[in-house]
């Protein structure tokens, strides 16, 4: 196209339709204000599961013993960190999450072995109770764990 072509075009402008996009009625402070509080719609929060746990687990092989679990810090977005601790196998860093619901998913890893448990805290939130997956350097495991809060 020329440029002497192009100065000759001209751009035109309909108005389609004439139609409110958004209205509304007017609405009253007293009447907001008198709504009840199950008219407002509250967010959950994440529960607070800090604290230190003991309980057992049992493992397929047919492995039992104690775990303690120590959550030390939790955000307002449910970062969870800690130490699980298991009987005769030593003490580990873990970190994970909790969401609304109380369900949790924690890992952790050392020397040669990596941990997962995930699993609920129960509605009152002192007994924490779910799966675990344990994998070492010559074998793995998994099974199942329950621990209520100390004291």
């Amino acid at each position: 196209m020329s440029a002497k072509r192009a100065s000759h075009i001209s751009a035109q402008i309909e108005m389609l339709e004439s139609r409110r996009l958004l209205s509304a009625a007017p609405v009253s402070l007293t009447a907001l204000a008198a709504a009840t509080p199950a008219a407002v719609h509250q967010y959950p929060t994440v529960p607070n599961i800090v604290g230190t746990y003991t309980g057992s687990f049992a493992s397929s092989k047919g492995l039992t013993g104690t775990v303690s679990i120590a959550l030390a810090s939790e955000g307002t977005t449910g970062k969870l960190a800690g130490t699980l601790t298991v009987e005769g196998y030593g003490t580990v860093n873990i970190k994970g999450t909790v969401n609304v619901k109380g369900k949790f998913s924690l890992h952790g890893s050392g020397l040669h072995l990596s941990l997962t448990l995930s699993g609920a805290a129960s509605t009152d939130l002192n007994t924490l109770a779910g799966k675990f997956n344990a994998g070492a350097k010559h074998g793995s495991a998994h099974g199942t764990f329950s621990a209520s809060k100390a004291g």
